[in-house]
């Protein structure tokens, strides 16, 4: 299995990545940069600004001296030396290496000052663990860490530790320089590729590094002829034959498997069947398409048609398990198939992560004066039938029923629980009820409990939530621990799940859709597939675009997608992209098409900061958690990162693993002797490159 050191760095990361680089973005450092003559932050982005160029570069780079540009370039790598030159030559105008320094280590200790307090608890301690990681870590090749050990320390505690993570967090960023360097790739290839890694938009990561357009065509272009950057292989392939890890004997040989099975099962159907196996193999594809291409008529056209068309999906599969049987060849296939069904399985477990990645979580003391809002018609009574109030009671937690017959509204009774003190904020019901609470929970920045009793729960089961039981949720008043998590944003509403526009969203604006689903759906679906009714959407996001989709699907973070047993699901609630999902299909044609999954022309599947929907019309239709809703066009979604605290219990059940995609060439250097390739994310998850 892959060494549990590599999740354990990844979270000590996380956890030093404040302390030490909150300092570019601490208002103390910009006024004191500013006095010193430097301009002001350029822009102010979700109520943080950013740093002001001249004395970034600068007060980065005096680590390693009063030196020129290039110097500063080298040291960290991936910024253009055309911006970067000029810049320090500025900087050393405006003041001097002594002072700058000064300067840097008064803001970056004024700001943890403000944050912590003079003297938090376990700032030795934190210090002390710090310093020995720095101590421990070699100088060699190292220039902005070891231009930082001879400074010595500021001597003020609160401001140690922000040296000692600053000696860390310098270490790890000289030595991705080292790395990718060694790997071969430019400053601007590893940008373009640290934006594939962490699913960002093209361009959306390197232009902050004074990259231009033409730096990046010619950058992709590279890539692209090294075959780096392609739909089967990627810069993570070629990262991970370098990182001098190698996988485990159950890993090697769960490959080995895999290619041994897959190869078997086409030499048995070839030898044993002949040209008359492959004949069955094109007639079972056949039968596929047309399914598809008749679900598809069956989806558009009412009457006689759709009734031929529905006979027609069901004939086709029975035909080709008629045709099948009577070639006589039928053990043969079943043979070919098992022996594939072990390769699929051998494949995954070969390629599997040892841990996934999980969201970096914190213990935390038990609320004082925790509220629950409780609606107790979700889930058909689950407040009732699991004596939910009964339970949050007796371990302190202040509950308010909803009255079902009235309308309330629960955005305001959050808002009124916070004004009377309340430090945690919890809703058992649906999600669109948890979205609002959510959102309050967010603006005050208290802590929000999920209780599943609503009736599908999407959002407690990507939590890891129990939802057969949602009694178990309420042990974290009392035995918790506390994670940040991302939110979604359409308009000035928040969603926790997602956003769905087109086909589903026009469906459930119906009067007639919560009496009677199955039947609302069939009747409006032609009319909806075709553009008979209802606006035409567009979608746009930075660098790409479709048009006239039948559905769109905005998340808070990318769903599965590839994996078919996972569908619905999302690995992580902290990656602070959205998820986007759109289907064109415009034929029967093109329904079948969409059996290619995420290959099929009219599926886009992406993630983005943004995304913004628009429409022939002056408004747009939109599901949000579960709810019927109208914006007016364009409707803008975005992504709040690491926006809502969230409560869970120690003990509940987790989120499952995700299938890894099946890999065929990845397995082949796996199952080779010496290879040092390691599963898809085993390492290097979310690192800057510099």
């Amino acid at each position: 299995m892959t060494p549990d050191y590599t999740e354990n760095a990844r979270r000590r990361r996380n956890a030093v990545e404040p302390v030490a680089a909150g300092v570019y973005f601490a208002p103390e450092a910009h006024t004191a940069y500013e006095a010193l003559g430097f301009d002001g932050s350029p822009v102010t982005q979700d109520g943080v600004a950013r740093p002001e160029t001249k004395s970034y570069f600068t007060g980065r780079g005096a680590c390693t001296g009063q030196v020129a540009g290039e110097v500063v370039v080298a040291a960290f790598g991936c910024s253009n030396p055309k911006v970067v030159v000029p810049y320090v030559h500025t900087g050393w105008q405006i003041s001097d290496r002594r002072t700058i320094l000064e300067t840097w280590q008064q803001g970056a200790t004024a700001m943890l000052q403000r944050i912590l307090g003079e003297q938090p608890e376990g700032l030795a301690r934190a210090t002390d663990l710090l310093l020995r990681a720095a101590e421990a870590a070699p100088w060699a090749a190292r220039g902005a860490n070891s231009g930082l050990c001879p400074l010595g320390f500021p001597g003020r505690p609160i401001g140690d530790l922000w040296r000692a993570a600053d000696l860390v967090r310098e270490h790890r960023g000289d030595s991705h320089v080292i790395s990718w360097a060694v790997g071969g790739v430019d400053a601007v290839e590893i940008l373009l590729l640290t934006e594939q890694r962490w699913g960002l938009p093209a361009r959306a990561y390197t232009p902050s590094r004074g990259w231009s357009d033409a730096d990046m065509d010619a950058g992709f272009a590279r890539l692209r002829r090294r075959g780096l950057m392609t739909a089967e292989r990627t810069w993570r392939d070629v990262m991970d034959e370098n990182t001098g890890v190698a996988p485990s004997r159950t890993q090697r040989w769960a490959a080995r498997l895999a290619i041994t099975t897959a190869g078997a099962s086409v030499i048995i159907l070839v030898v044993m069947a002949g040209l008359r196996g492959v004949g069955l193999l094109a007639i079972g594809l056949a039968g596929a398409v047309v399914m598809a291409a008749a679900l598809w008529w069956a989806l558009t056209r009412r009457g006689l048609v759709r009734m031929i068309a529905v006979a027609l999906a069901v004939a086709a599969p029975v035909a080709v398990i008629v045709l099948e049987v009577a070639s006589g060849l039928l053990r043969v296939l079943l043979v070919y198939l098992a022996l594939g069904a072990v390769a699929t399985a051998a494949g995954w477990a070969a390629l599997a992560e040892a841990k996934p990645t999980a969201p970096l979580t914190r213990s935390v003391p038990p609320p004082q004066q925790p509220v629950l809002i409780m609606n107790p018609r979700s889930g058909g009574g689950k407040v009732g039938r699991f004596g939910l109030r009964e339970k949050a009671e007796a371990l302190g937690a202040r509950v308010v029923l909803l009255d079902p017959a009235h309308h309330v509204d629960v955005a305001a009774l959050a808002r009124q629980a916070v004004a009377e003190g309340a430090d945690l904020l919890g809703v058992a019901g649906g999600d669109g009820t948890q979205a609002l609470v959510a959102g309050v929970a967010a603006e005050h920045d208290i802590p929000f409990l999920v209780v599943p009793a609503g009736t599908r729960n999407h959002f407690a089961m990507d939590l890891g939530l129990d939802r057969e039981d949602p009694s178990p949720s309420l042990n974290a008043l009392t035995d918790g621990i506390e994670m940040r998590i991302d939110l979604g944003l359409i308009g000035d509403r928040i969603f926790v799940n997602n956003a769905s526009f087109g086909a589903y969203a026009a469906i459930v604006q119906s009067d007639a859709y919560r009496d009677d689903k199955v039947g609302t759906a069939l009747q409006m679906l032609p009319d909806v597939l075709t553009h008979r009714v209802g606006p035409r959407l567009t979608v746009r996001t930075k660098g790409f675009a479709v048009d006239s989709p039948q559905a769109v699907l905005v998340s808070n973070n990318p769903y599965r997608v590839g994996d078919r047993a996972g569908l619905g699901r999302r690995d992580r609630l902290d990656s602070g992209v959205l998820g986007l999902v759109s289907i064109t299909v415009d034929s029967a044609a093109g329904a079948a098409e969409l059996l290619r999954g995420e290959r099929a022309p009219g599926l886009t599947v992406l993630t983005t900061e943004e995304v913004l929907v628009g429409a022939d019309s002056n408004e747009i239709q939109a599901g949000v958690d579960g709810e019927a809703l109208t914006f007016p066009a364009p409707v803008h979604c975005s992504i709040r990162p690491a926006a809502l605290r969230v409560r869970v219990p120690q003990d509940r059940p987790g989120v499952s693993r995700p299938r890894p995609r099946l890999d065929w060439r990845r397995l082949g250097r796996l199952a080779l002797p010496g290879n040092s390739t390691r599963p898809a994310s085993a390492a290097g998850h979310g690192q800057r490159p510099d």
